[in-house]
C-alpha cells in the first residue's frame, strides 16, 4: 500500500492539472466570444442607428404604424369557433384571422368592463388608478382620474390622430371625462356600461346613451357632443359604419396621418338582442344544435360580430391601411353563464379574478 500511495498522488496531480487547463481554455474561449460579440454588436449598432433614427423620427408620419384595436364586450374564452364544438363554424373570419396572425394563448385582461378598459388605455394595473373595484353605472360621478394619461394622449405627442367607436365606460359625469377630452379626436358610441342594441336606451332607464363627439379645436375651446338619433338600427352595424368612414378618410387623404382606431364593439354583451339584419341561413343548423336559448342568442351575436369584423378587415385591406398597421382583436373579460357566454373549461366567470374571469382570446 505504501508503494502505491505516491502513484495515486501523482495521478491526482495530473488529473487536477488537466482540469485546470480545461478550465483556462473554457474561460479563454468565453472571453474571446464576448469580445467578438461586443465588436459585432458595436458595428451593428453603428450601421443601423441612423436607419432607426430616420425611420421613427417624429416628423415622418408615413412610417409610424396605424394601430387598430378591436375590443369585444364579454367575448369569453369559449365563445369562438375554434374553442368548442357548439360554436364551431360561427366565427369563420376570426378563424381565418387566427390562422394568418399570432394568437396570444396567455392573454389576461381584467374581471369586468371598467377595470379592463382602464388597464388597456393607461397601461397600469387598475388598483394603481383606483379603477379595480366596479363598473361605472349611469348615475355615478366617478371615472378614470384625469391625472392619468391614456394611450391616445401619448400618441398625440407623435402626431397621431385617434378615434374611439363603441363603448367607453371610463367616466361621463362632466366634459373632462369624455373620450373626446382625453386624446381622442372623435368619439361615436355610448358612454355607460350597457345599452339596448336597437333603442340605444340604457338598461332599465328611459334615456338614450348614444353620442357623436369631437375634441376641442380652433372653433371650440372644449370638447363637444350631440345625442345621436339612430333608433331601430343595430349598434354593432352602426359602429362598423363609423369605423369604415374613418378608414375611408385616411385612404383619401394625401398626408396619410398615422391613426389609432379604438373599436369597442358591444357584442356579445347582454341584453341578448341579435341582429335582424344578419343572414343566419348558413349557420342555422349549427345554432339549432346548441340546445340552450340564451347560448343560441349569444351564438347569433357572435356570428354577426364576426361579419362586422370582416367588414373592417376588408376595408383595411382595400384601402392599403393594413400594409402599415398593427391589428389586435381581443375580449375584455370572461363570460356570464346566466347570459349565455362561456369561459369553459377555465375556473370562474366574469366578476371573478380566476382565469375564467380574466383570461380571454386575443
Amino acid at each position: 500500500r505504501s508503494e502505491r500511495l505516491p502513484l495515486l498522488k501523482d495521478k491526482r496531480k495530473k488529473k487536477v492539472s488537466k482540469i485546470k487547463i480545461l478550465f483556462c481554455l473554457f474561460v479563454h474561449v468565453l472571453l474571446l466570444n464576448i469580445v467578438i460579440q461586443s465588436k459585432i454588436l458595436k458595428d451593428y449598432g453603428k450601421k443601423y442607428a441612423n436607419f432607426y433614427t430616420k425611420t421613427f423620427k417624429q416628423s415622418d408620419p408615413v412610417t409610424k404604424p396605424n394601430i387598430i384595436f378591436i375590443l369585444c364586450d364579454d367575448l369569453a374564452y369559449n365563445d369562438v369557433g375554434w374553442a368548442m364544438d357548439d360554436f364551431k363554424g360561427l366565427t369563420p373570419n376570426l378563424d381565418n384571422l387566427k390562422q394568418k396572425s399570432i394568437e396570444f394563448e396567455n392573454y389576461y385582461s381584467q374581471h369586468i368592463c371598467t377595470p379592463a378598459r382602464a388597464a388597456l388605455l393607461t397601461g397600469r394595473y387598475p388598483y394603481k388608478t383606483g379603477m379595480q373595484a366596479s363598473v361605472i353605472l349611469a348615475a355615478e360621478k366617478w371615472g378614470l382620474p384625469l391625472e392619468f394619461k391614456i394611450l391616445p394622449q401619448y400618441l398625440n405627442d407623435f402626431n397621431y390622430q385617434s378615434f374611439a367607436v363603441g363603448k367607453w365606460n371610463l367616466g361621463h359625469s362632466h366634459h373632462a371625462q369624455l373620450p373626446q377630452s382625453r386624446g381622442f379626436d372623435e368619439f361615436y358610441g355610448y358612454l355607460t356600461s350597457d345599452e339596448h342594441y336597437y333603442s340605444h336606451l340604457y338598461l332599465n332607464m328611459p334615456f338614450v346613451d348614444f353620442i357623436d363627439g369631437k375634441s376641442a379645436n380652433a372653433t371650440h375651446s372644449s370638447s363637444t357632443f350631440e345625442c345621436v338619433d339612430e333608433k331601430d338600427k343595430f349598434s354593432t352595424h352602426l359602429h362598423t359604419n363609423r369605423a369604415l368612414e374613418y378608414i375611408d378618410k385616411w385612404e383619401k387623404s394625401e398626408e396619410k396621418v398615422p391613426t389609432f382606431l379604438y373599436l369597442a364593439f358591444q357584442n356579445p354583451h347582454y341584453p341578448l338582442e341579435p341582429s335582424n339584419m344578419t343572414d343566419y341561413s348558413s349557420v342555422e343548423s349549427i345554432l339549432g344544435q346548441i340546445g340552450d336559448s340564451k347560448r343560441e342568442k349569444v351564438g347569433r351575436l357572435v356570428f354577426s360580430l364576426d361579419i362586422e369584423i370582416k367588414r373592417v378587415l376588408d376595408k383595411l385591406e382595400s384601402s392599403g391601411m393594413m400594409e402599415n398597421s398593427i391589428l389586435v382583436v381581443a375580449g375584455d373579460n370572461g363570460g356570464c353563464p346566466q347570459y349565455g357566454t362561456s369561459s369553459y373549461p377555465l375556473r370562474g366567470t366574469k366578476q371573478y379574478v380566476f382565469e375564467g374571469g380574466t383570461k380571454v382570446r386575443s
